[in-house]
């Protein structure tokens, strides 16, 4: 992508769609995009207010949007808390400046951990009141709803990347030509991702909100692994799985024709025991269930450090108990960091070297109880 000769009243070589004159024309001269600004930008984008349930039941939304929490506040996050905080990734330009370019746990208090705004109050309340006001019983419904949870979440992240693409692609001004070029190109094929990610999740959203609207969670299927106490590391999200534990690979994510199987993962903590429950939809079954039979194939002894190298290598949503990291050997900790890092680094091809090898040597519990929900291992 670079400029040839223009003229002002063309189209604009960066492919916007404006002329010429009113896009890239003088851009070199232009005041750079300071810092913050494009900090606040993320955060405007990350921070819109939305409902996530099922278009069918828009009309019966209450007015305010809530701050959900896809990880519970009450339970997991103060179960793991150290004086009200816990350890997380923020993503954004201020944290990855501080840190050279990585990733690195930090300081969150459990109010402002695992919450976003895309769920009303009436319906933040009502769809997952089975999960904050029952116990735990790995019901269909239960495992639906945490799958949903987790998926929600991705949708909502999913939304936001695409709408940063203006954003992005603005980080040119001040620059030189070659750069612009560079930035350009950038956000470009960053903004095809994330069409593709957003395309894919509109795709898995209709599945999960026929569910909610026929009250039928028939379709989950679930595998849950049950602790006696809390698990140090607590997360939510949804990932297109593309490595199984044995670093077979399940599906090629950069073919963009085929919409990706999808596996919800989730730890928590319920006051009494800690699980960790991975979800899918029964269409995705086939690659989830590999996934999962991978894991078993491991020693019982290893499959919680697989999984926490699974919750690194997939997720950014995840916390930690700063008890625990404290007690990690300075190579487990740069390990972790290494390992969430590859995660978002788009110049790193994709692998499943951090999910099939066991490289983290730090002290976590063996499951107590493994079950299966709608399938048999």
């Amino acid at each position: 992508m670079g400029k040839g000769k223009i003229g002002r009243n063309d189209p604009c070589w960066c492919g916007s769609g404006k002329k010429y004159k009113k896009c890239h024309r003088d851009r070199e001269n232009e005041n750079p995009v300071e810092p913050w600004d494009a900090a606040k930008s993320m955060r405007d984008k990350f921070s819109k207010k939305i409902c996530s349930a099922p278009k069918s039941l828009h009309d019966e939304c209450a007015k305010k949007i809530v701050k959900a929490h896809t990880v519970p506040k009450s339970s997991s996050l103060k179960a793991i808390a150290v004086d009200g905080h816990v350890l997380g990734i923020k993503l954004g330009l201020e944290s990855l400046q501080k840190h050279n370019g990585k990733i690195r746990p930090e300081r969150i208090g459990v109010n402002n951990a695992s919450t976003f705004t895309g769920f009303c109050q009436k319906h933040d309340d009502q769809l997952f009141s089975c999960l904050e006001k029952e116990a735990f019983t790995k019901s269909e419904e239960q495992c639906f709803k945490l799958a949903f949870r987790s998926f929600a979440r991705e949708y909502y992240t999913k939304s936001a990347l695409v709408d940063m693409y203006e954003v992005n692609a603005g980080l040119d001004k001040g620059k030189p030509a070659y750069r612009q070029a560079e930035i350009q190109e950038q956000a470009f094929f960053t903004n095809i991702g994330a069409e593709a990610g957003l395309r894919d999740n509109i795709y898995q959203k209709e599945r999960f909100d026929k569910g909610i609207e026929r009250n039928d969670y028939s379709d989950i299927r679930a595998v849950v692994i049950e602790y006696a106490n809390p698990f140090p590391v607590q997360v939510s999200g949804s990932v297109n799985p593309d490595f199984a534990f044995d670093n077979t690979k399940l599906q090629d994510l950069s073919d963009l024709e085929v919409v990706p199987d999808l596996l919800s993962f989730t730890s928590f903590y319920d006051g009494h025991k800690s699980y960790i429950v991975l979800s899918w939809l029964e269409h995705c079954h086939n690659t989830c269930t590999t996934l999962v039979k991978s894991l078993m194939s491991k020693s019982k002894e290893d499959i919680s450090t697989y999984l926490a190298q699974y919750i690194f290598s997939n997720f950014e949503n995840y916390f930690l108990s700063p008890a625990w990291w404290d007690g990690l050997s300075s190579d487990d900790k740069e390990n972790i960091v290494e390992i969430s890092h590859d995660n978002v680094n788009m110049f790193v091809e994709p692998h499943g070297n951090s999910i099939s090898n066991k490289i983290l040597n730090a002290l976590l519990p063996e499951p107590d109880k493994i079950e299966y929900v709608n399938w048999q291992s």
